[in-house]
């Protein structure tokens, strides 16, 4: 076997829009922290989305922006939604009134920007170059014995009875996008129907992942199984670039996004993002959140969104909304650890959580083998400093632009796509047949019951298990299903 170095596997906190600094690793062999941003959501002057009154065409309404000097960037004729550029509040209250509400466009970091200490790096054994899609079994991750989060949810018990996924089933990432470089996405991303709406400034491809946060939540879904292994192998990924390098993007972006992704026939939508806002900063445009939601679920797709990481109440949070988690039809998610406690950043709320999955906790034990976070790939082509220093961007000399690193992170943000990655799982056995509701239901009923019996603020209806959702019988050890008597 070729050996060569992946010097950024360290440990690292990635959480989503929380406001305290994350605890370091207690692992004596690696760590790293990020500091967390959180910043109020702002109006993005000049863009406005209109909402047609039931009955209304966005048609009725194409004459009018154009004489006032706007531009239609974005048609979603389905939902009778427009997003347009260049118009006053005062013209586009105009040209709405009677035929649509409308709203200024608010722009927010959905995503925390890192400030990273390294302490220090990992050499690992290096593997084959690898071409192709999953050919690799997923048993073969070379670090798989470091995913504590795929045997606490009964996923390699799932792979060893044979469940697979199929590239006919889609998931759309709806993030920073993904590393059309890295050996693990490679061969795995579907070019033709993955789009952005916030540019990359590292590509081709013009959704290519310029920050990392993207190419870790992809991963958690599926990979190549080379160094780690996602929930579901060989699904296809479409990349939904709705972020910046930065991390912010607008609500009207995701809104398209979403829309995007459902039409195109994707089966599973997952964003691992979230802003809390002011119900009064954010109603105009709230109800074309969920107008966008309701029509995916529509079309029967399942859609997971990540809690958030503020350790907030979404329950008893006044008068606030926490977006996406709190909007229209979907799967919301908290994160758990090792030990399959709450994590100590998760958001919670009986009203919010659907389920709960891994999303990593550094103040917990350590597990077994590695550290208490999620495995995953990072960007190749991140232009974030934080991120490069982590080693992200370094290739080995003989896989030339090719990237091949990994980090650990903590956060709701990897919760959400284990649920996503487990959606897609149960639907390739049927043929990606299924929609979003037989989908959650069956997430729901197999789940592990944490917590207080039943729906609780945690866990909500409990931590998911994917061995018993893919059977859907009373399973014993290893996944052997349970003879009736």
């Amino acid at each position: 076997m070729r050996r060569w170095k992946l010097a950024a596997m360290v440990v690292g906190s990635v959480v989503l829009a929380a406001c305290n600094e994350a605890p370091e690793s207690t692992s004596p062999e690696m760590s790293a922290s990020f500091a967390l941003v959180n910043e109020p959501s702002q109006k993005v002057a000049g863009r406005h989305g209109f909402m047609m009154h039931s009955g209304r065409k966005v048609s009725e309404l194409a004459s009018a922006i154009a004489a006032a000097g706007g531009t239609i960037s974005y048609s979603m004729d389905d939902i009778g939604v427009l997003v347009v550029n260049g118009l006053s509040d005062a013209a586009a209250a105009k040209i709405a009134s009677g035929r649509a509400s409308v709203a200024s466009d608010l722009s927010a970091r959905w995503i925390p920007t890192p400030s990273a200490r390294i302490a220090r790096s990992v050499q690992l054994d290096a593997i084959p170059v690898f071409e192709g899609r999953s050919l690799l079994p997923p048993q073969a991750a070379a670090f798989g014995f470091l995913q504590w989060n795929i045997r606490i949810t009964d996923t390699d018990d799932a792979w060893n009875q044979g469940k697979t996924g199929i590239p006919g089933v889609k998931v759309a990432i709806l993030d920073t996008g993904l590393d059309f470089y890295h050996i693990e996405q490679r061969n795995l991303i579907d070019l033709v129907s993955s789009r952005a709406f916030a540019k990359s400034v590292s590509g081709p491809p013009d959704w290519e992942d310029d920050n990392t946060h993207g190419t870790h939540v992809g991963g958690v879904v599926t990979s190549n199984n080379i160094v780690m292994a996602g929930v579901a192998p060989n699904v296809t990924l479409v990349a939904v670039k709705v972020l910046a390098a930065s991390g912010e993007g607008t609500l009207l972006d995701i809104i398209s996004g979403i829309y995007y992704a459902a039409n195109i026939g994707v089966d599973v939508i997952n964003m691992s993002f979230g802003a809390t806002v002011p119900k009064n900063e954010a109603q105009g445009l709230v109800p074309i959140f969920n107008r966008a939601v309701n029509y995916a679920h529509s079309r029967g797709v399942f859609i997971a969104a990540a809690a958030g990481n503020d350790g907030e109440d979404l329950q008893h949070n006044g008068n606030r909304i926490s977006v996406p988690c709190e909007t229209g039809v979907l799967s919301c998610i908290s994160a758990t650890g090792s030990l399959d406690l709450p994590a100590y950043y998760t958001n919670y709320g009986t009203d919010a959580i659907n389920n709960a999955a891994p999303g990593g906790d550094f103040t917990q034990p350590l597990p077994p083998a590695g550290p208490n976070g999620i495995l995953g790939p990072c960007s190749s082509r991140s232009v974030v400093a934080e991120v490069i220093a982590l080693g992200c961007t370094q290739f080995d000399p003989r896989l030339p632009g090719v990237g091949v690193q990994y980090i650990f992170v903590e956060g709701t943000s990897a919760a959400a796509p284990h649920i996503s990655g487990l959606a897609a799982l149960l639907d390739s056995q049927f043929g990606g047949q299924l929609n979003g509701s037989q989908i959650l239901t069956a997430i729901q009923q197999n789940a592990d019951d944490l917590g207080k019996p039943g729906a609780d603020e945690f866990y909500g209806k409990g931590r998911m298990n994917t061995c018993r959702t893919l059977q859907q019988l009373p399973v014993g050890p290893d996944c052997v299903p349970v003879p009736n008597p």
